[in-house]
């Protein structure tokens, strides 16, 4: 018989449960749902790890894409790199799929960063 949470949270990165989560929460279902291929996409670079710690990895994806994508899809045009006449509110399902890309990676760099600060004010 499987574990409760495995069951859980199976659901909870279904289709489904990701609409769910976006009603209950207030955030765009469509943008969980692009982060969460990006999680998706982020797990082939990954070493092995154990099913419950790959969805709650990529339940981490796609929440991180659906908060962080309007706030850099609204705030990036400002910046000459950005492609002119690209309208904002497209733009946050890519960026959504790329924050979930990246969203492992960058939470171990935080806590590297985080940590070597903490040990050089702690001296």
């Amino acid at each position: 018989m499987p574990e409760p949470t495995a069951s859980t949270a199976a659901f909870a990165l279904t289709g489904g449960g990701i609409v769910i989560l976006g009603t209950v929460t207030g955030l765009h279902p469509v943008l969980l749902a692009a982060g969460f291929a990006g999680g998706l996409w982020a797990q082939i670079y990954l070493d092995e790890m154990p099913l419950l710690r790959r969805l709650v990895s990529m339940a981490i994806a796609a929440l991180a894409g659906s908060w962080i994508a309007p706030a850099l899809a609204f705030s990036l045009p400002r910046y000459e790199f950005w492609p002119k006449g690209a309208p904002a509110d497209l733009m946050q399902i890519p960026l959504a799929l790329l924050v979930g890309l990246v969203s492992h990676a960058a939470g171990a760099v935080i806590i590297k960063i985080l940590s070597s600060r903490g040990d050089a004010l702690v001296k």
